[in-house]
């Protein structure tokens, strides 16, 4: 069926005419068939099952909408020509063929759909540039009632210039800040109010006052409260002066006795809701509003007569709106969110709270709201409050919420009672009245009042504004009764303006006539009443305003972490990049009138933004948030390391959606603001150190990852920890995955996900080497801790520890580590010595890296901070994650990992592959808040340590020269290569290092099913012929082996990778051409196995000597015709035995490593760990390419490395005269 009627979409209301700029057109044919798809499944949380999802239909190219039961859609995403602020998009030339009963089965989000598919369009900005996301739903009912799928169709796209974007906010920034000169003096207020600042408290402060003209003291300050979150909303962008009262006894210095008066707006502000209502606005990241004292600054800026108005008053205002609020910050019911929670309902059910309201107006209702939250178990049960106030009861019932750790915690509720009620004291009573009455608990959130009260002066200050007063052409007389005690009447409505008000005295009462069209605001005070604010300290002069592009990277660091922060700023610039270190209170000052506010830090950023204009080469590239941050905003205590605010969600109670996200700092464009669809802009990485020796150790960590040296031509691969281990590292790329969880494709979705990811890098980047560590491949074993597997684990253990490009994981995990079964815990990562062999890690799991959480340091904040080892960084999840968007982003993420920045070949910087995996896949689910779950912990503008130079195989051959196209066992082959740049040019420079590794054929592995299903089939490449170490002479290697007699005998393509290294450069290659197989003919015969030489620590161990309790197993071989790793056949492993316990005998294949230039020779490095102390036997079994074996035998005494423990004391001469020396073994490094 065909229909050709157009389907539109309006992106933004229309006004005035439209501006077309061009059109464009897709047409797509949809590929429809029932398969199982690897991007399913629920959340990836260690605590509690997965969700369990039927497979749906595979659409080809299709994403997966979580939010309606995974039903597919197709995304587009469509860039637009300058300009462009708004789209229509037209679906046309549409045809539609009936969904099959099994189709609809498998789409059970599906519902109802309308007589056209269901279109969505928006315009999203990124890096200034306008794009179109498009959002198709392709299933429709036809006009005889059936469900259609959309098969072929069109989308016209038509551009159009109106609507909102970026050039709805000005974008002009002082060149300078007024910070830049003169004398600066931070203070704090925690209210509104009219204050004081005297002679005596400047001396205080520090200010020097002999001789100091009043006429150079000024005020400073914005009143805003907290920033907006979105962009568009514009804010002052810089410190504005403050007009205010001096009083200095007209001698023009400020002498003892003298004071300035100026007024304040607390943290805490208002808005107009309505006619009648005021609602109040809370600051999340700070109980204190900053003001600043300048001197010497510019010209003074005083209070001065407000104009009064000469026409008859149109209104009398004898009463006002008066506003308050209760609001107590005590708890974060799910350690997410910036909604805090105050008194429990629990043990205690009631609680009373008051208002004073003296001289209220009985003849206008008192409107109280209270907002409270209520944790019910059942979705059918309820929980009731009572509020009883004014002489008014009314109950309001709450719903339940499922006991489901991913479900709401709790559920809001809100209730606004009007009444009248005499002047005094409200008092407000409020009960929670349980469903249960063991699990059912409530917070209260806040209480608001709205009253109107007799415009009579009470107490020291009383501000005031009259909503019904507004209006065009209004003039309003104000009369303060009682006012005989009034100092001033300052009008407020521009407190960074106030005038002065003239009043006219009549008997008690001070009344005044302005022109009130718009609400205007006041206050009125006695002489004595002026409050005090608190110092907060002297300001050194700052100018972030005269920053100008390109600047790269920002770190932003506080004062405990500055030197750090710019040693790392100062190696960044070396490698040509721009570089600048500020401190948070130093962008607070500028940008946000001195107080912590997150979107001060953004504010800055996109300053530097604006000012690049449309050249990409002059916006920031990477902000490096250089220390840790917390749920908790507000306090700054040593339990909660809270140096750098971090952006929460509005939301706080619903788990799966609720979170904490640094990608918020880079959404930068003019239309953006923290909505999920919004794109970051820039890269941007956290290093969560809460102490200056944290700070210190991963800077270290950084840095060495930045300068490891390369070997040059035959120099001894040995790491800094003594385990060796070559630079081949950075060619591997492990992907590890959860067991399988039942039956049906739904169980082995991290298998299926992890092998799709693991064959896309294969695929694209044919040059890397993959190893895989599927956990149900492995044996399950239970403890009475759980189901373990003690197999796998030792294997990811030891994987890490030998050094890998990265590690990525799919699958369950939690705070405290990977999968039910402890894949990987704290102990693990804490254990891992690779500090010269660090991974970036990529985990698709859940909240694994929970930075924000101050009473713990989560298992992936352990794995960057680490001093010894773990990874140099990690793109994790903070929250709870689900499975199929994660693989998504995933995908996303290895687009990018790999690629080159620039034609040099230059790895991409941490930071480019967050921010366009972030713009990949909030393109692609932008009604989705799951990718906002992952964050880069780690330095954005570290460069991943992928190799540059490329390495090709030239020639595959026999020893006579002879090209040979099979690798069949026992024969000798020779390989020869060469290095080139990424164009193919030799590099005729190039000496150093080549690692070869020659691997026999993929082989079909099967997982166990350990719970249940069937086995999971996938293909793995593990076994090695030959790893090798050869020089590299003018860009030239050759090597040379011996094919082990194990290898298997069926033909199949093997692969040879290759990686090399200079003093300055590396590269790698690869080649999948060779054919592993057969037996040669003609071969030498062999019957005696390897020379073995088995040590502890070092070459000097003698057998029966002592160790510390971490000693290094150390061992020399030798064979004519080579050392026999391949492990292809059972007993042929290359096996060490401790204590004679076979049962957990350690093979050691890949802890072998030949010497430089020959097959014939190599070494075994691996380390023990905690041994008991005490004595200890060690066998070493090897066995050559002929498989014929040898073994070595020693025995060791172990003793703890705290104490020193010698042993075998001897002195010669013995006996002696008048000298004789000492020696001893001893179990110290």
């Amino acid at each position: 069926m065909r229909t050709d009627l157009p389907l539109l979409v309006l992106l933004a209301a229309c006004m005035g005419p439209l501006g077309l700029s061009a059109q464009e057109r897709i047409s797509k044919h949809m590929d429809w068939h029932l398969e199982p798809d690897v991007a399913r499944s629920g959340p990836q949380r260690t605590e509690g099952p997965a969700k369990e999802v039927p497979t749906a239909t595979l659409l080809e190219g299709a994403f997966l909408d979580v939010q309606r039961q995974e039903l597919p859609y197709i995304h587009e995403v469509v860039a637009l020509k300058a300009g462009t602020r708004s789209v229509e998009v037209f679906l046309e030339n549409a045809r539609y063929e009936p969904l099959t009963r099994e189709e609809l089965a498998l789409l059970p989000g599906l519902d109802a759909p309308g007589a056209q598919p269901e279109l969505h369009a928006r315009v999203s900005w990124y890096r200034k540039k306008p794009h179109a996301l498009i959002d198709l739903y392709p299933y429709r009912t036809s006009p005889n009632g059936g469900l259609e799928k959309l098969v072929d169709y069109e989308l016209r796209i038509q551009e159009r210039a109106d609507g909102p974007g970026p050039a709805a906010r000005p974008k002009s920034y002082p060149s300078t800040s007024r910070l830049a000169t003169g004398e600066w003096y931070r203070l704090m207020v925690a209210e509104d109010g009219v204050y004081e600042l005297t002679h005596e408290q400047l001396v205080a402060m520090g200010v020097e006052v002999d001789g100091l003209a009043s006429d150079a003291i000024n005020v400073y300050g914005n009143h805003f409260g907290q920033l907006p979150y979105a962009n568009g909303e514009v804010r002052p962008t810089d410190l504005l002066p403050n007009a205010v009262l001096m009083e200095d006894g007209g001698d023009g210095t400020f002498d003892p006795g003298d004071r300035v008066l100026f007024w304040a707006t607390g943290p805490h502000t208002w808005r107009q809701d309505s006619d009648s209502t005021f609602r109040h606005a809370k600051h999340v990241f700070t109980d204190s509003a900053s003001y600043f004292v300048g001197i010497d600054v510019e010209a003074p800026v005083r209070i001065v007569d407000a104009a009064l108005a000469q026409e008859p008053a149109t209104h009398q205002a004898t009463s006002f709106n008066d506003r308050q609020f209760i609001e107590r910050d005590l708890v974060n019911l799910i350690k997410s969110g910036r909604n805090w929670y105050g008194d429990l309902f629990d043990n205690v059910t009631t609680y009373n709270y008051s208002f004073p309201i003296p001289f209220v107006r009985q003849d206008h209702p008192v409107c109280l709201t209270v907002d409270v939250m209520s944790r019910t178990l059942g979705t059918g049960n309820a929980s009731t409050w009572t509020v009883n106030a004014g002489g008014v009861s009314e109950t309001f019932p709450v719903a339940g919420v499922t006991d489901s750790y991913i479900g709401d915690y709790g559920r809001p509720g809100n209730r606004v009672m009007c009444f009248q009620t005499a002047a005094g004291t409200l008092p407000v009573s409020v009960t929670f009245n349980k469903y249960d009455p063991v699990t059912s608990v409530g917070w209260m959130n806040w209480l608001e009042l709205n009253c109107r009260r007799d415009l009579v002066f009470v107490g020291d200050q009383v501000s005031f504004r009259d909503l019904a007063t507004v209006g065009v052409g209004h003039i309003t007389e104000f009369t303060v009764q009682q006012g005989q005690n009034i100092h001033r009447v300052w009008e407020i409505t521009d407190p960074t303006q106030v005038r002065n008000v003239p009043l006219t005295v009549s008997g008690s009462d001070r009344s005044f006539r302005m022109a009130t069209d718009s609400l205007r605001s006041f206050v009125a005070f006695r002489s004595s009443g002026a409050k005090s604010p608190t110092f907060a300290g002297k300001v050194m002069n700052q100018d972030l305003h005269a920053i100008q592009p390109p600047m790269d990277l920002v770190v932003v660091a506080p004062p405990i972490f500055r030197s750090e922060a710019q040693q790392l700023a100062d190696r960044r610039m070396s490698e040509g990049l721009s570089a600048l270190v500020v401190t948070p209170q130093q962008i607070y000052n500028e940008f946000s009138s001195g107080q912590r506010d997150a979107t001060a830090i953004k504010r800055f950023m996109k300053m530097l933004y604006d000012r690049a204009g449309s050249d990409p080469m002059l916006m920031p590239r990477y902000l490096l948030l250089f220390g840790d941050g917390s749920y908790n905003n507000i306090t700054v205590s040593s339990g909660n390391q809270n140096y750098i605010p971090s952006y929460q969600t509005a939301n706080s109670y619903k788990i799966i959606d609720s979170y904490t996200s640094d990608d918020y700092f880079g959404l930068l464009d003019d239309a953006e603001g923290e909505s999920p669809s919004d794109l970051v802009d820039i890269g941007i990485g956290r290093l969560p150190v809460h102490s200056k020796e944290l700070a210190g150790q991963v800077l270290a960590k950084l840095l060495n990852y930045d300068r490891l040296q390369l070997l040059s031509s035959g120099g001894q691969v040995c790491s800094a920890d003594g385990d060796g281990g070559a630079n081949d590292w950075r060619v591997l790329t492990v992907f590890a995955s959860d067991d399988q969880e039942g039956d049906g494709f739904e169980g082995i979705i991290h298998m299926s996900q992890s092998d799709a990811l693991a064959t896309r890098v294969e695929n694209e980047h044919p040059e890397l080497n993959i190893s895989k560590i599927y956990l149900d491949a492995y044996q399950q074993y239970s403890t009475p801790g759980g189901e373990r597997y003690p197999e796998a684990q030792e294997e990811l253990r030891e994987r890490v520890q030998k050094g890998a490009l990265l590690v990525n994981y799919v699958g369950h995990g939690g705070e405290v580590g990977w999968a039910h079964e402890r894949f990987l815990d704290n102990s693990t990562i804490l254990g891992w010595t690779n500090a010269d062999r660090l991974p970036l890690f990529m985990t698709a799991t859940c909240e694994f890296s929970r930075w924000d959480d101050p009473a713990r340091t989560s298992a992936g904040e352990f794995v960057l901070l680490n001093p010894n080892g773990g990874g140099i960084g990690l793109m994790t999840t903070t929250r709870i994650a689900f499975s199929q968007p994660n693989f998504v982003l995933s995908g996303f993420f290895f687009d990018h990992a790999f690629e080159p920045l620039n034609e040099l070949g230059e790895a991409m910087r941490l930071g480019d592959m967050f921010r366009q995996t972030k713009r990949d896949i909030s393109s692609a689910q932008p009604n989705q808040t799951n990718h906002r779950n992952f964050a880069l912990l780690g330095d954005p503008s570290l460069r991943l340590a992928v190799p540059r130079m490329r390495v090709e195989i030239l020639a595959v051959e026999d020893t006579l020269g002879t090209p040979v196209d099979t690798l069949r066992a026992l024969s000798t082959v020779r390989v020869r290569g060469r290095v080139t740049d990424l164009q193919g040019v030799h590099l005729t420079g190039f000496n150093g290092l080549a690692i070869p590794t020659v691997y026999d054929k993929k082989v079909q592995q099967y997982t166990l099913a350990n719970d249940g299903g069937g086995p999971f089939p996938f293909g793995l490449r593990k076994n090695v012929i030959y790893r090798g170490k050869v020089t590299v002479t003018n860009g030239e290697f050759s090597f040379t082996f011996v094919v082990p007699k194990d290898i298997a005998y069926q033909f199949g393509p093997g692969r040879i990778s290759v990686y090399v290294e200079s003093l300055d450069q590396n590269g790698m290659g690869y080649t999948n051409d060779p054919i592993v197989g057969g037996t040669a003919t003609d071969v030498a015969e062999d019957e005696v196995g390897p020379e073995i030489d088995l040590f502890l620590n070092d070459d000097r161990f003698v057998r029966g000597g002592i160790t510390n309790e971490d000693p290094l197993l150390f061992a020399r071989l030798f064979d004519e015709n080579g050392i026999n790793t391949l492990g292809n056949s059972i007993g042929h492993d290359l096996v060490a035995v401790l204590d004679e316990n076979t049962d957990q005998s350690l093979v050691l294949n890949d802890f072998y490593e030949a010497d430089l230039d020959t097959y014939k020779s190599g070494e075994v490095r691996y380390r023990f760990s905690d041994l008991a102390e005490g004595e200890h036997t060690l066998r070493l079994k090897a066995w050559d390419v002929y498989n014929n074996s040898a073994e070595a035998f020693t025995q060791f005494a172990a003793a703890a490395s705290e104490q020193l423990a010698p042993a075998h004391l001897l002195n010669y001469p013995n006996p002696f005269t008048t000298y004789t020396a000492f020696c001893f073994e001893h179990n110290r490094p």
